[in-house]
């Protein structure tokens, strides 16, 4: 049986074998006190006036064996040899003999000695697991009842108290048992905390790692402005590469200390700071608070402007290649069609009637090529964006009142009953104007209703203050869009039918990024389409 098998958290560590040899050494040296003790009782002239019915021959050879133990565990904790375990185990059984015969040379339970017994049973309890504690505690009891029986057998002590020593006896079982169950819980509370020391260096080290090697400048900073930690990123960014960072903000760069401090000001959770120019970089502060409670220090996060706009520059041109090859297919279509009904034209043998259907297949494609042209030419104009404050029921309602007149074929009902009054909302008038348009536009052509009625556009608002966000849900009472094509429908050039160019929905969405919003598909199955524009509530910008 291992003494430390319990815990083998504490087992694994040197911390927790060293000090289970301190122990055994502070009981050694309470040995070697009670070595002197029984020093002065043997070299007195008259103990038993100390000490009632202690026999002065047999305390020479008492003394002699506490010597000797003590002697040879002193040895063994110097050379730690033999092993911890064994050592617990054999200064366990031979200090209960050594003081087992000390009680009886002494004269038993009644001189008080016995609480050496009761002290040093509970003492090393605390280094053993429980079985074995609990087995050296029951020969404890066993040997002090059968010292206390040969004495009243040898007539030693006629009036001996079994009383006193049945309450030593209990006192050492309680005592034992609680000592160790109190050790153990302190062992294993020890362990527990050295794996959590070891699991935050091992956290730190880790978070160190992956703060230096990445890409973006990180500084960690507490509530004094002091810098904690800085990566290798920002060091560059800073101009900082080659020389000692200093611990303060401001130190090492003012303007990032003036951004850090306002923004801590406002006590906000995390903020972007204004663009800064430094070491011929211009870098884009994003502050994060870390915690809840105060003080917190913080994380800031410096972007590189310049790799930002190469990103961007190559996602456009990405963009820009697919759209231009989407355009491309498109028109090669309808002009293949033009050119093989102008061949046909060109044949002397063609009726009129004919020709007069070649001639309508040209116009037709024609007027598809040139929808085509005038969708993909409004992209543009997110460079002529110009955002204002919309209130946003009555511009509905005017809205809808003029597309109704220059679309009186269009056979929908439009309702603005669940727009809230009061909300207002920023966005360019003209692109949200293009947006709504498209949507009437794709309820009026794709949600036509069986049963003859006009199609119903409901339209509700929805504020979220939480979110930062108004939303605003244009939903039709059709036959919804198929859960086939509705991963598919702001694709450019995605449509069901061949009248139409697929651009409507896609320039929508385009529309909505370049006013700080994002439209999106919420339909539900069984009903009828439904579309959500969420409009940014922080989004101040100035006009361009």
């Amino acid at each position: 049986m291992s003494v430390i098998a319990q815990n083998p958290s504490a087992a694994s560590t040197a911390a927790g074998f060293e000090r289970t040899w301190g122990d055994l050494r502070a009981i050694n040296v309470l040995r070697w006190g009670l070595c002197a003790l029984l020093a002065s009782l043997t070299l007195m002239d008259e103990p038993e006036r100390l000490i009632t019915g202690v026999m002065p021959d047999l305390m020479p050879p008492v003394l002699a064996l506490f010597l000797m133990s003590a002697s040879l565990f002193t040895l063994m904790l110097l050379l730690r040899q033999p092993a911890l375990t064994v050592q617990i185990y054999l200064q366990a059984w031979i200090d209960v003999l050594l003081l087992i015969t000390l009680v009886y040379a002494t004269g038993g339970v009644d001189n008080g000695l016995a609480v050496l017994l009761v002290t040093a049973v509970i003492g090393i309890a605390t280094l053993l697991p429980r079985r074995a504690a609990l087995s050296l505690t029951a020969f404890a009891i066993l040997a002090l009842l059968m010292e206390e029986g040969l004495r009243v057998w040898q007539k030693l002590s006629p009036g001996s108290d079994f009383t006193l020593t049945g309450l030593l006896c209990a006192l050492m079982l309680l005592g034992s048992f609680a000592a160790n169950a109190m050790a153990r819980r302190m062992r294993e509370t020890a362990a527990l905390a050295e794996q959590k020391l070891l699991d935050l260096a091992n956290l730190e080290q880790l978070n160190e790692r992956i703060i230096q090697h990445m890409a973006a400048g990180v500084l960690v900073v507490d509530h004094t402005a002091r810098v904690r930690q800085i990566n290798a990123a920002a060091r560059q960014q800073l101009g900082l590469k080659g020389r000692r960072a200093t611990t303060s903000l401001r130190a090492i760069n003012p303007g990032l200390s003036d951004a850090w401090e306002a923004w801590s000001q406002r006590r906000e959770t995390a903020a972007d700071g204004p663009v800064l120019r430094t070491n011929d970089r211009e870098l884009q502060p994003h502050f994060l608070r870390m915690g809840e409670y105060e003080p917190a220090a913080s994380l800031i996060f410096l972007e590189d402007m310049e790799a930002v706009h190469q990103r961007v520059q190559q996602i456009k041109q990405a963009a820009l290649g697919r759209l231009t090859a989407s355009i491309a297919h498109e028109i090669r279509n309808p002009l293949s069609a033009i050119t093989h009904a102008s061949q046909l034209l060109g044949e002397w043998r063609n009726s009129p009637e004919e020709e007069a259907r070649l001639l309508e297949i040209i116009n037709k494609h024609c007027l598809r090529i040139d929808r085509i042209i005038d969708d993909v030419l409004s992209l543009s104009k997110r460079r002529d964006l110009q955002p204002d404050n919309i209130q946003l029921r009555r511009w509905l309602v005017n809205q809808a009142d003029e597309y109704l007149r220059e679309h009186p074929s269009a056979e929908i009902q439009l309702d603005f009953s669940q727009v809230a009054q009061g909300i207002t909302v920023r966005f360019d008038p003209l692109h949200l104007q293009q947006i709504l348009n498209n949507l009437w536009d794709n309820a009026s052509r794709y949600a036509k209703r069986q049963d003859g009625q006009p199609t119903k556009v409901t339209h509700r608002t929805q504020p979220r203050p939480n979110l930062n966000i108004t939303e605003l849900e244009v939903c039709d009472n059709g036959p919804g869009i198929p859960q086939d094509y509705i991963g598919q429908i702001f694709e450019p050039f995605y449509t069901s039918q061949s009248t139409g160019t697929g651009l409507g929905l896609y320039i929508a969405r385009e529309l909505c990024e370049c006013n700080h919003a994002q439209i999106d598909i919420q339909q539900e199955p069984g009903q009828g389409a439904c579309f959500q524009i969420r409009f940014s509530n922080t989004w101040q910008a100035v006009p361009q």
